[in-house]
């Protein structure tokens, strides 16, 4: 169980971030032929209400979820917070 300051907003919303931040991905996705989905790690990972998945879907980063950038952790809930997008909440997971 962890708690901490995390974020919530819409999935596009930290799709388009880690796009801008240059976040690490998988070398490749199901086809072959494009860059794969971004690499996210920690305890809590993107959580979704009730299952939802889509670019609308709203989401919660919990507070030690992290992206990587060259390999090297990054906290994701921290980067979304100095956006103009969602919300900065607390998170207990």
């Amino acid at each position: 169980m962890s708690s901490g300051q995390g974020w919530s907003g819409t999935n596009s919303a930290v799709l388009n971030y880690l796009r801008v931040v240059g976040a690490d991905r998988d070398d490749k996705d199901e086809v072959g032929d494009r860059a794969g989905p971004f690499i996210i790690g920690g305890e809590g990972g993107v959580l979704s209400f009730l299952g939802m998945t889509g670019p609308n879907a709203d989401v919660v980063i919990p507070s030690d979820t992290v992206y990587y950038i060259n390999a090297k952790p990054v906290n994701l809930a921290l980067g979304l917070s100095r956006t103009s997008q969602g919300l900065s909440v607390y998170v207990i997971c």
